[in-house]
């Protein structure tokens, strides 16, 4: 669906007589409804479930799999404690990735990794709460790598 046809369908429910309220209870946090509304301070969050989680099982063929928006790219260095084949360090930019011998400028965990990957949650996030360490350089040029539009949402709580 694209954003058009998305604001058109709100416009029309939104746009009938008789209803008073609405109660969506499912809908990506960054839905065109927070921002067509128009009082957008009428449209309530109640509640944000964590129902789309990844797990990484191999770091290298999943960053290369994955393609990446153009910045200058950003060396991750990545621990897993399950399974030695993730640890290392991986140079990550719009042309590829590849496993590297680099200083690693951010480093994270694999659970970290695994947030960032789909792009819903940044590199900011993660280095603001502690999940990832790196300078605020290297990690401006990871989100800009790893955003994308709209953010990764299921809505099936399976």
């Amino acid at each position: 669906m694209t954003p058009h046809v998305e604001a058109a369908l709100w416009d029309y429910l939104l746009g009938l007589d008789l209803i008073r309220s609405l109660d969506v209870t499912e809908a990506p946090t960054d839905d065109l409804l927070f921002q067509i509304a128009a009082d957008p301070r009428a449209v309530e969050l109640r509640a944000r479930y964590d129902e789309l989680w990844l797990r990484i099982l191999d770091v290298d063929a999943a960053l290369r799999a994955r393609s990446f928006n153009p910045s200058v790219p950003v060396a991750i260095g990545v621990t897993d404690d399950r399974h030695p084949d993730n640890r290392g360090t991986w140079a990550v930019g719009p042309d590829g990735t590849e496993r590297t011998d680099l200083s690693a400028e951010i480093t994270t965990d694999i659970a970290g990794l695994s947030a960032a990957y789909l792009g819903s949650t940044s590199w900011w996030e993660l280095a603001a709460s502690g999940r990832a360490a790196g300078t605020p350089d290297a990690v401006r040029r990871a989100d800009t790598l790893f955003s994308h539009r709209p953010l990764a949402f299921c809505g099936s709580f399976f």
